[in-house]
């Protein structure tokens, strides 16, 4: 208990970790400061000089807020990418659809999908090629491909969906 002429101005203070308080120690007796003497003399400091940083709680609401931007951005940017291609999908695979004769040149995305020995569904090859899957389109396009890589022999239609055909 400290002298009573010290009447109100006594606080006493504890620190987390026995290391915290023997951390405060060594730094107050480097400064040849009693330990109460150097907290009052790096509170004080640190109240006359305004910090240029901002206080913790503001930089974490703005992170936020720039994170909320940031995740919405993205999520255009991805919604606009499957749109992308999908087009790029319907645009390559469509015509080629059309007509039963003549060449098909496959994407090696595709090629590489269906040879990994899975079993494959419509929706399951589009969303793989980033393709929108609820595009009526491109799921008649993919059904088409489908058919003319099975007439073709390179991949066979099962009751769960399409796999590629070992030679």
């Amino acid at each position: 208990m400290p002298p009573n002429d010290f009447g109100q101005r006594c606080h006493m203070i504890y620190f987390p970790t026995k290391e915290n308080l023997d951390s405060w120690k060594a730094l107050a007796h480097e400064a040849k400061l009693p330990l109460s003497k150097w907290i009052i003399a790096i509170v004080e400091e640190s109240l006359e000089s305004p910090s240029d940083e901002q206080p913790a709680s503001q930089d974490i609401q703005s992170l936020r807020k720039e994170n909320i931007g940031l995740r919405k951005e993205k999520e255009i940017l991805q919604k606009s990418l499957s749109e992308r291609e999908t087009e790029l999908f319907k645009l390559r695979y469509g015509p080629a659809m059309n007509s039963r004769v003549g060449r098909l040149e496959l994407d090696s995305r595709l090629i590489a999908l269906l040879q990994d020995g899975c079993v494959w569904t419509r929706q399951d090859i589009l969303e793989a090629l980033e393709v929108d899957s609820r595009d009526v389109e491109a799921l008649q396009t993919i059904t088409a491909l489908m058919q003319r890589l099975e007439e073709v022999g390179v991949v066979i239609e099962g009751a769960r969906g399409w796999k590629w055909k070992k030679s």
